[in-house]
């Protein structure tokens, strides 16, 4: 690190960081209230973690080597990866796979039961299955189509995060992503139009509460310590959580 450069604690150490046991000790990056931020609190107590509100800050932190690791969705670290491949690298080895579920406004039972029905139906007709293709596996980068909302049955009023590619990002000046397609096919199915608000993730959870919005589509796995709080869904992806760390130069 030159003058006046924040030292990474791998280089204070000495010690690369090589797989995920190097990441006791160190500064992690992840983005507050997500899966990665839970994970790496109940897996490395003695990391110092580093809280941060969107992904693209938490990439520029690690490699600013304000942060040693960025802990988060495996896919989205690969995009961020495909953009800048001679600053990061993923370690192989995964933190945690978890299941990915829709927190709802806890009272609101009819939306609980017709929502459960939609993600269930995706499930099995093979919509979960396309949007991963579509989204995830795909190198080209899609649009959602056009999906003409009738409102019969109101508004469905969804948060997100339009910093998380694939799932949740602008193209164009178009919201575009794997949550943004299925929010459009979810209230489609639910007869309802669609309200999207744009919002870090430490905040989806206090609107839900609030009731300024009735389900957040994000990175949110079923915890019990978020269960007093919001009612999830049943579960719609599957993700790793995984570790970026800087890329060792030769």
């Amino acid at each position: 690190a030159g003058p006046g450069e924040p030292q990474s604690s791998s280089a204070t150490t000495g010690v690369a960081i090589k797989n995920l046991s190097d990441l006791d000790g160190k500064r992690v990056a992840v983005i507050t209230g997500t899966t990665g931020d839970f994970v790496i609190r109940e897996k490395y107590k003695n990391a110092k973690v580093v809280d941060m509100v969107y992904p693209a800050d938490a990439a520029l932190a690690l490699k600013a080597k304000k942060a040693d690791a960025f802990v988060f969705d495996r896919n989205t670290l690969q995009y961020i990866l495909a953009r800048h491949p001679k600053d990061y690298e993923i370690l192989p080895e995964r933190l945690s796979t978890v299941e990915i579920a829709i927190p709802m406004r806890s009272d609101a039972p009819d939306l609980h039961r017709k929502v459960n029905a939609a993600i269930n139906k995706f499930k099995q007709d093979g919509t979960i299955d396309r949007l991963k293709q579509k989204w995830i596996l795909s190198a080209a980068t899609p649009a959602v189509p056009k999906i003409t909302l009738d409102g019969r049955n109101g508004v469905l009023r969804m948060g997100t995060c339009l910093l998380s590619e694939p799932y949740a990002f602008m193209s164009n000046g178009v919201m575009a992503g794997l949550y943004i397609e299925l929010a459009y096919l979810l209230a489609e199915q639910l007869g309802m139009k669609l309200e999207i608000t744009d919002m870090s993730y430490d905040a989806m959870i206090a609107a839900l509460q609030a009731g300024k919005i009735d389900l957040a589509i994000a990175n949110f796995y079923k915890l019990n310590e978020l269960e007093a709080a919001c009612v999830f869904s049943v579960a719609y992806l599957e993700n790793d959580i995984s570790a970026m760390v800087r890329r060792q130069q030769p």
